[in-house]
């Protein structure tokens, strides 16, 4: 049985971290769903800036499970550096005297496909969604 993909799929989901590829690169982030979109964790030595001049579409790969049998939720969407984030929400322990900002940045992610591959409906069954 096929259900709607939402966000609130990827919410539904109980999961907080996930691959994310941005340009050539893929490294794995901490993320929390805001709104409508996806803010991921990601470290100052990754040069974020620079790989959104290249492109700003990403993907942001979420394992649900892999036992019994797969599931994976890919997101793809068009990813911007968020100003003033909610550091809180993000890291679950910010080290004394440490400015967050120097650690992180926070991409958001603007959702604009999502597709859903569950093993359980038979393999290679995918379930897409766009926004």
């Amino acid at each position: 049985m096929l259900t709607l993909l939402t966000i609130e799929t990827l919410k539904a989901i109980d999961v907080q971290f996930a691959v994310l590829g941005v340009h050539n690169y893929a490294l794995l982030v901490r993320f929390q769903i805001r709104e409508q979109k996806v803010e991921c964790l990601v470290p100052t030595w990754i040069g974020l800036e620079e790989l959104l001049e290249q492109t700003k579409e990403v993907t942001l790969a979420v394992v649900e499970r892999l036992e019994p049998s797969p599931r994976w939720l890919f997101l793809k969407g068009f990813g911007s550096i968020a100003k003033n984030p909610d550091w809180m929400d993000l890291i679950p322990a910010i080290p004394d005297k440490v400015n967050p900002e120097d650690l992180y940045q926070v991409l958001r992610i603007e959702p604009k496909r999502m597709e859903l591959l569950d093993d359980e409906q038979g393999w290679g069954v995918r379930q897409t969604a766009d926004f």
